[in-house]
């Protein structure tokens, strides 16, 4: 069997998608706390296989197209996800670093 090899906009993809996932939930457990948020995302991985169901049903559908012109090279396009990515990230630390501050230990 042959394996394809992971792209360069397949990398910044995911890596958007994981900065997005871990920018929400960090923040969130440093306001919260852990039990609480541990409850909330637990509900939320486990309905998450029914929803994406009833998510790519629709987008069978009704398919949605991104189309985007960039005057850029498209090696430049491809790492602007993961340049998005990592910013999000930074976003996330200062906001992560502003909450555990104002936190009573």
């Amino acid at each position: 069997m042959y394996m394809e090899r992971l792209s360069v906009s397949g990398f910044s993809v995911s890596l958007l998608f994981f900065s997005l996932f871990f920018a929400i939930l960090i923040p969130v457990q440093y306001k919260f706390g852990y039990e609480k948020t541990r409850r909330i995302f637990l509900v939320i991985i486990f309905c998450t296989p029914f929803a994406l169901g009833y998510l790519m049903k629709g987008l069978r559908t009704h398919p949605i197209h991104f189309s985007y012109a960039l005057p850029f090279p498209a090696m430049i396009q491809h790492w602007i996800p993961a340049l998005v990515g990592v910013l999000i990230t930074l976003l996330s630390i200062m906001l992560s670093l502003r909450i555990f501050a104002r936190k009573d230990l």
